[in-house]
Order: structure tokens, then C-alpha cells, then sequence
């Protein structure tokens, strides 16, 4: 008994101490955010990140007014990182910083703590930021944070952005947020022989989450392209609508001298969701594969396909 006692003493003591070990260094951490140097600043800022202590959380929120941007930049990220809602507001008022890094940092941060209070700002970033890493950002956490309110903005952005990686990322969000009125824009972009493969890539990938026949007619056609990572796109997400028209061109691209199209192939494969001698054929001989995360999907595959594998 005695020495239950003197041990739960110790483990009190112990967790005492580190209470107090991190209040020290909490105080620390804020008094370096009032040094002069940016340097100090900033290495207060990284300290208070480690720490995450919510309570330290209106200091960080004043230091996006700092005169140095790096500092304004590191107190947003480590906001999102502390998915703090008390920041919130205070990180929309930055998405109008002069700085780019500040603006992305802050679109991410909100898209880490998944308010949808920020869907309108974020918005605004889409449609008239002049950084396009801002835009693509936005589009992307626009997708995350799930409001149907980002559908239209989206859908202008898939087809009116001038920039092709933020067509792509549209059309990504788009998939993600699975609003069905988006479908036939998705459709005419990925059917669009003269717009950017990527954007013709994603808008397929995309169109595994609409369940309408246009967006089954579209894919039927696009498993005939000459492109094999645009056909193969299309064949997986026609196997996600339980259609199985493109397996031969899936199991023809796993010979393909293209790592990435034959990386696409063997994950459509658990789109497709079939199990056939072809399929266990290929998938048995992907386990040989040069690049080792084809033999690691390979296995993923057989496990998901019940194929029994070679000892």
C-alpha cells in the first residue's frame, strides 16, 4: 500500500512538473513574439506551435498583423494546425494580405479547421485572387470543406480559369462536394479534345461520383481515346457506376513501358471490383513489377479481390 502511494506520488510530482515545465515555456515562447528581431519572433511563434496550448491562441491570433509577412505566415499555418475556431474570422480578415504565401497559408489553414463560415471569402479567392497558387488552393479546400455554396463558383472556375491546374482542381472539388447539377460541366471538360489532358484526367476521375447516364455515355466514350491514362481514368470510373466495358483496356495498359499509366491501371482494378482469370493473371504478374509501388498495390489489390498469391 505504502508503495502505491509513493508511486502514484512520483507520477503526480512527474505530471506536476511538466505542467509547470510547459507553462514556462509558454511564457517564453510569448515573450520572444514582442523582440524586435523577426528571427526571435518567429522562433517564438515555432515554439508555441510545439506547445499547442489552445490558451496561447489570441497572442498567435495578434501576430497576423506583424510588419513581417514570414511572421504573419508561420502564426496562420500554426493557427490551421491548432484547427482553432476562436481564430476563424481573424484568418479571413488576413485572406486579403499583401503577401501570397500569407493568403495560400491562410486558405489552407481554414480548410484545416472545416468552418464553413469561410466558404464566401474563400470564393472571393477564387474568383479574383492574382496569385494563381491562390486560386488553386482555394479551389481545392473549397472541395473539403464540403458547402454547396462553393458548387457554382466551382463549376465557373472548371470552365472559365484561365490557368489549366485550376480547371483540374475544380473539377477535383467538384467530385468531392458529388452535387449532380456539376455533372454535365465535369462531362464537357473531360470530353473536350482540346482542353488540357490533366483537366480531361481529372473531370474522368471525377465523373466516378456522378451516377447520371450522361456521365456513363461520357466515360464509355473516353475508354476509346488514344490517350491510355485518360482511357484507363475513364474504365476505373466506369467500374466505380458497376459498368466493366474498359477492363480490356485496363489489363492491355499493364503492359504499358509507361510506369504511371501501368500504376493507374492496377488501381483501377479495385474500381472495377472484378475477379477474373485475366485479372488474377495480371495482377500475379504485377507483383514483379520494376517499381515497387505497383507491387505494393498489386498486393493491395489480391487482398481486396480475394486472389490467393504465390507463397
Amino acid at each position: 500500500m505504502i508503495l502505491k502511494i509513493l508511486l502514484f506520488s512520483a507520477v503526480f510530482a512527474a505530471a506536476a512538473s511538466s505542467a509547470y515545465a510547459d507553462e514556462d515555456r509558454t511564457a517564453q515562447a510569448i515573450e520572444m513574439l514582442s523582440s524586435p528581431e523577426m528571427s526571435v519572433r518567429r522562433e517564438g511563434l515555432r515554439q508555441l506551435g510545439d506547445i499547442r496550448d489552445p490558451e496561447s491562441v489570441p497572442v498567435i491570433i495578434d501576430m497576423l498583423q506583424d510588419s513581417d509577412a514570414s511572421i504573419r505566415s508561420e502564426a496562420v499555418d500554426i493557427l490551421g494546425s491548432l484547427r482553432s475556431r476562436e481564430a476563424v474570422d481573424s484568418i479571413i480578415g488576413v485572406l486579403d494580405d499583401p503577401d501570397r504565401s500569407v493568403r495560400i497559408n491562410a486558405v489552407v489553414a481554414l480548410g484545416f479547421i472545416r468552418d464553413r463560415r469561410a466558404v464566401p471569402a474563400i470564393v472571393e479567392r477564387l474568383k479574383d485572387d492574382g496569385n494563381v497558387g491562390v486560386r488553386i488552393s482555394a479551389a481545392q479546400v473549397l472541395g473539403l470543406l464540403g458547402d454547396v455554396q462553393a458548387v457554382q463558383p466551382l463549376i465557373e472556375a472548371l470552365e472559365k480559369a484561365e490557368d489549366s491546374r485550376i480547371r483540374a482542381q475544380a473539377a477535383r472539388s467538384l467530385g468531392r462536394l458529388g452535387e449532380e447539377d456539376a455533372a454535365s460541366a465535369v462531362a464537357e471538360r473531360a470530353a473536350d479534345s482540346d482542353e488540357n489532358l490533366n483537366v480531361r484526367i481529372y473531370s474522368a476521375e471525377t465523373l466516378g461520383d456522378f451516377r447520371t447516364s450522361e456521365s456513363e455515355r461520357t466515360l464509355k466514350d473516353l475508354i476509346k481515346e488514344e490517350n491510355m491514362e485518360l482511357a484507363v481514368t475513364a474504365a476505373a470510373s466506369l467500374g466505380k457506376h458497376g459498368i466493366t466495358d474498359g477492363l480490356d483496356i485496363v489489363l492491355e495498359s499493364m503492359d504499358s513501358e509507361n510506369v504511371d499509366i501501368r500504376r493507374r491501371a492496377i488501381a483501377a482494378l479495385v474500381d472495377i471490383g472484378e475477379k477474373t482469370p485475366a485479372i488474377e493473371e495480371a495482377v500475379k504478374k504485377a507483383l514483379d513489377d520494376d517499381d515497387v509501388r505497383i507491387r505494393n498495390r498489386a498486393e493491395f489489390v489480391a487482398r481486396i479481390l480475394n486472389i490467393e498469391l504465390p507463397e
